[in-house]
């Protein structure tokens, strides 16, 4: 009897730890299929709540995919703009204290870091570009499934 005591005690906890905890991302694949038996077992104590949960999950990664494309589209302005300035060379760091010969290297350096810095945004904006391009409509289709899911449980 005492034997039994433990499993059960443990068992009971991991129930209890399920009905009450949110795995805190996507677990549910595109057909709305839950491989993990935790996750299973979670969807089947908590139902509605589980799905509700994981609607948030996708709203939350579709809204920080955005988030992320929005921040890089707006470094790509803001270095493109500073290029166009230090091609015009309009910019108050040059003072009468340099010789031409400087305030021309001084440019010459100022353009060549801000190209670098701009390949660099252009590339991180392009990669953002692209994940929300190949994950916002698989996003979309998953918030429907999980919204029909909800409508379902009601």
């Amino acid at each position: 009897m005492r034997i039994l005591i433990i499993p059960a005690i443990l068992v009971l906890s991991f129930i209890v730890y399920l009905s009450f905890s949110n795995p805190n991302m996507i677990v549910v694949s595109e057909d709305l299929i839950l491989n993990d038996i935790s996750n299973q077992t979670r969807e089947a104590i908590q139902g509605k709540d589980f799905w509700t949960h994981q609607l948030s999950e996708v709203k939350r990664l579709k809204r920080q995919l955005e988030e992320d494309l929005d921040f890089n589209r707006k470094q790509k302005e803001k270095y493109a703009a500073l290029l166009q300035k230090a091609q015009l060379r309009e910019d108050d760091i040059t003072t009468n204290l340099l010789s031409p010969a400087q305030k021309e290297a001084l440019w010459v350096t100022k353009e060549a870091n801000l190209t670098m810095q701009i390949g660099v945004i252009n590339r991180q904006y392009e990669h953002s570009r692209q994940i929300y391009t190949d994950d916002s409509p698989e996003l979309n289709k998953l918030m429907e499934k999980i919204q029909g899911r909800i409508k379902t449980l009601n």
